[in-house]
């Protein structure tokens, strides 16, 4: 893990589901957990096919340094970077485990966190 490739500066939020009082419906808002500085990349070819076939609901990761409020973070909770929702497809993976780095396959595009 170099320094130099954590250039990106990204968004972490996490989703806080609630009932409305007065209609009963479900409403999701956003809380941030602060920014990082990450290196965002596209998967492509040979990192898109798992398990035997090919993923459509990632096509982007990113990595971290490890925080204990990001290794926290569901697949339901997203990350922004250059104006651009990235949902998470996963927990996050513990890069060699080792409590150093931390990897998000993601999937960008518009996100109420569903």
């Amino acid at each position: 893990m170099k320094a130099g490739e954590f250039k990106h500066r990204v968004l972490f939020e996490t989703a806080v589901d609630t009932v409305d009082d007065t209609t009963g419906e479900p409403i999701r808002t956003w809380q941030s957990l602060g920014y990082g500085m990450c290196r965002v990349r596209p998967l492509r070819g040979r990192e898109l096919f798992i398990d035997g076939g090919i993923r459509d609901d990632m096509d982007t990761s990113i990595e971290t340094r490890y925080s204990p409020e990001l290794a926290a973070m569901r697949a339901k909770d997203r990350a922004t970077f250059a104006g651009v929702y990235y949902n998470l497809s996963r927990e996050p993976i513990h890069v060699e485990m080792n409590h150093r780095e931390l990897q998000f396959l993601c999937k960008s595009g518009l996100n109420d966190g569903r």
